[in-house]
């Protein structure tokens, strides 16, 4: 068992067990409306102010940022501990993110994102059974539709979509589907496009489809925990060669506008 793995499952224990985690468990069951199974399931965890971190897990990544030895516990003390695995369970990275409402962004220990799907090690059997993935942005996006039933999807972390996740994608299926945010800036639409375009250009996928349509400013959480599982997949189409033929055109004047607006 790696340090990280054993971190991970002494913050696990934390949260469980632990004394003064009422304000994390609050913020998980209320806020975020995720479930004791899924706290349990998923390994989620909480590091308290003060406690003594493993050097591994301390300095661990830094030669991914600088030569210099970078001291993260500040970084990870008071917050909640979610585990990031590879495809076969080896915890790989720590995501870490403070128990309160408002911006308030996720931290990583340092490691590869654009190498590493979300849940990948949780959804790659049901990703093979049904042949097909659902790829959001973010943990509690992935979380939450997880513990609602979908368990063959995955999360990019708020990364772009690389060749690296495709071809692990393209291991267990080869129907897509994305699920992003629908943002009033449009980021979530533009980075729909961008991995539509990725997969269609690799062309492994029978089908692409995408859900896009719900109401601007929701995401695929904070949707499921309102209207459940069911109303919010009505919202996946399946693009037509024409509509992925109109997102490469849109995607490519934009480019252009970009490059002769510099």
């Amino acid at each position: 068992m790696n340090s990280l793995q054993e971190f991970s499952n002494t913050c696990h224990e934390r949260l469980i067990h632990g004394k003064k985690v009422n304000k994390p468990l609050k913020y998980l069951f209320d806020t975020r409306s995720i479930s004791e199974q899924t706290l349990i399931e998923h390994g989620i965890g909480f590091c308290p102010w003060g406690v003594d971190l493993d050097p591994n897990v301390r300095f661990f990544g830094e030669d991914l940022e600088s030569n210099d030895k970078r001291d993260w516990q500040y970084n990870i003390w008071g917050r909640l501990v979610v585990p990031i695995c590879d495809e076969f369970g080896n915890v790989i990275s720590l995501a870490t993110k403070k128990p309160e409402v408002g911006k308030n962004p996720w931290w990583n220990l340092p490691f590869i994102k654009s190498h590493s799907l979300f849940l990948i090690n949780k959804a790659k059997k049901t990703m093979y059974t049904e042949n097909k993935v659902y790829v959001v942005e973010g943990y509690i996006d992935a979380l939450t539709l997880y513990q609602n039933g979908l368990h063959n999807v995955v999360a990019i972390m708020g990364t772009a979509l690389t060749m690296r996740k495709i071809a692990m994608i393209a291991r267990y299926c080869n129907n897509v589907c994305f699920c992003f945010d629908v943002d009033e800036n449009r980021s979530g639409q533009k980075a729909s496009d961008t991995s539509i375009i990725m997969v269609n250009k690799y062309a492994f996928c029978d089908k692409i489809s995408v859900i896009d349509t719900i109401p601007v400013g929701e995401d695929p959480d904070s949707f499921v925990s309102k209207f459940g599982l069911d109303a919010y997949l009505k919202h996946e189409r399946v693009l037509e060669k024409k509509d992925i033929q109109e997102i490469c055109r849109r995607v490519d004047a934009k480019a252009k506008e970009e490059y002769y607006a510099k």
